[in-house]
C-alpha cells in the first residue's frame, strides 16, 4: 500500500537504500515539485544550477531544524529576499 502522503524524511530514507526504486522516486519527486510547487519554481529559477539548490538545501537542514517542506523553502526565500507564493495547501 502506497502512503497517501510521502514526508521528506521518507523520501531521504529510500533515496539512500540500494536498487533501482529510490532513484525512481527521486526522479518522481524532482518532477513534481517542478510542475507543482511554486516556491520550488521560483527559487530554482533564481539559483544558478540545480547543484547550488541542492547544496543549500544540505547545509541549511545540516544545522537547523524545519517542520515542513514548506517552511523550508520560505526560510529560502526570505534569505535571499524574493516574493513568497500564498500557500496552496
Amino acid at each position: 500500500m502506497i502512503p497517501a502522503v510521502i514526508t521528506f524524511q521518507e523520501i531521504w530514507r529510500l533515496r539512500t537504500e540500494s536498487g533501482p526504486y529510490p532513484n525512481i522516486l527521486s526522479l518522481l519527486f524532482h518532477t513534481l515539485l517542478k510542475l507543482l510547487d511554486k516556491k520550488y519554481q521560483i527559487l530554482r529559477a533564481h539559483l544558478p544550477s540545480r547543484k547550488t539548490f541542492f547544496d543549500d538545501l544540505r547545509a541549511l537542514t545540516r544545522y537547523l531544524y524545519f517542520d515542513s517542506w514548506e517552511h523550508l523553502l520560505t526560510f529560502m526565500l526570505q534569505g535571499l529576499e524574493l516574493d513568497i507564493p500564498p500557500n496552496t495547501s
